[in-house]
């Protein structure tokens, strides 16, 4: 390797060896005394089972200082997928767009100009990087800032992300006649994978007792699209939802998600037909609820129902769980009987239904306006809408074995 191989991979010089499948190779000291370990993931791979909305999580809690979340310096590596030292929303930004395929690669400060261009040494970003635990060990760069999360000016923290360089020195311990080699470790770090899937294989196993739901039956439509909701259920704590879709798109296109109080990404890409979403909130997210709206178009003038959704792919925390695509009619309603008057409405807006339940008016972005309306079983609840500006307004009522929704307009 030249010195300058160290800050651009595109002209490092040497024969190329794979390893086998156990990791193991061998290479000759006679071709030199420098390695360089790369590995990089072919344009338009799906990435979204090792990068998903968990790992934006992480790097978020790194950015706002959150004390619940120290990162060691591999995660800090990774967070910094830009490769410009620091970790910021910028890098946020790349893991979700890189999540759902909207990037193929993520640009590299040293690949790529500010606007995002390729530089003219343009080469391949790494996805990987690797290093030697000795460094990790040894070197202060690689060990935690003494004022974490502030920055002590030589160990990592959000400020100062260790840059390894891409040329290792391999361990020789003298040269005579033939080389004496130390025993070393790599470890192998993929940018955006915060959590380490790719090297913990349970994390990849489905976790059957959890699901994202995929409802059809309390979709909202409207006469040029479909908002069909997204929730979960977990015995964990939830804080990202990704999702990976195909579906019959004679009938519905992607036009956006709608959510409130979360970092949501969504991308129809369309090589291989399918909708990726990822998402992730700060604040623990609510089960069995609404956590955003998935937005169709129509396309033909006909239902949509489950059958339409030919595959779906869903992600809890970064861990693969099923997808419950619920038929419409599917859900539980007993002879539950539900009326909104006037519609139009005006200053008020009256529900009557024949179940308890606790009602919320959304509008058209998906945002919640009204919430924590009682309403009891067989009465008459008033809503005031006098402060509510003119437009189209969803109502939605749940309770612990029921959910529906209806649209009313306000005109004044």
């Amino acid at each position: 390797c030249s010195a300058t191989s160290a800050a651009n991979p595109a002209i490092l010089v040497g024969p190329t060896v794979s390893p086998d499948a156990n990791g193991v190779f061998s290479y000759d000291l006679a071709f030199g005394q420098k390695l360089t370990l790369t590995k990089n993931i072919a344009d338009a791979t799906d990435v979204q089972e090792l990068v998903n909305g968990f790992d934006a999580l992480l790097t978020r809690r790194v950015i706002i200082d959150d004390a619940g979340f120290i990162p060691n310096v591999y995660q800090s590596i990774a967070m910094d997928v830009n490769r410009d030292g620091v970790i910021s929303a910028g890098d946020v930004s790349q893991i979700n767009q890189r999540a759902v395929l909207i990037l193929d690669e993520f640009r590299q400060q040293w690949n790529y100009n500010a606007d995002g261009t390729p530089k003219p040494s343009y080469s391949d970003s790494k996805d990987w990087q690797f290093i030697d635990q000795s460094t990790v060990l040894f070197n202060p760069g690689y060990q935690i800032s003494s004022n974490y999360p502030q920055d002590n000016g030589v160990g990592f923290s959000k400020r100062r992300v260790p840059q390894v360089p891409f040329c290792l020195t391999t361990p020789v311990a003298h040269f005579a006649t033939c080389p004496e080699i130390d025993e070393e470790t790599y470890i192998g770090i993929m940018y955006g994978d915060v959590n380490g899937n790719w090297k913990n294989t349970t994390n990849l196993l489905l976790r059957s007792a959890d699901a994202v739901n995929l409802d059809m039956d309390n979709a909202l439509y409207t006469e040029s699209h479909i908002d069909v909701p997204v929730s979960f259920e977990s015995n964990s704590d939830v804080n990202s939802i990704d999702l990976n879709l195909d579906y019959d798109i004679n009938k519905l296109a992607y036009h956006s998600v709608i959510a409130n109080d979360m970092q949501v990404v969504g991308h129809f890409n369309e090589n291989d037909h399918k909708l990726r979403i990822t998402s992730n909130s700060l604040d623990v997210l609510k089960q069995n609820e609404t956590a955003f709206y998935i937005r169709f178009t129509k396309l033909a003038n006909v239902d949509v129902n489950a059958s339409d959704v030919n595959e779906a792919i869903g992600y809890l925390n970064g861990d693969k769980v099923n997808v419950n695509v619920i038929p419409r009619g599917s859900t539980t309603s007993g002879n539950v009987d539900m009326n909104i008057y006037p519609n139009p409405a005006n200053d008020f807006l009256y529900i009557q239904i024949s179940k308890d339940v606790t009602a919320e008016i959304v509008d058209i972005n998906g945002k919640v306006i009204v919430s924590g309306i009682q309403v009891d079983a067989n009465s008459k609840q008033m809503v005031d809408l006098s402060l509510l500006p003119v437009g189209m307004y969803t109502l939605r009522v749940y309770s612990d074995d029921y959910t529906s929704a209806q649209r009313f307009f306000v005109g004044k």
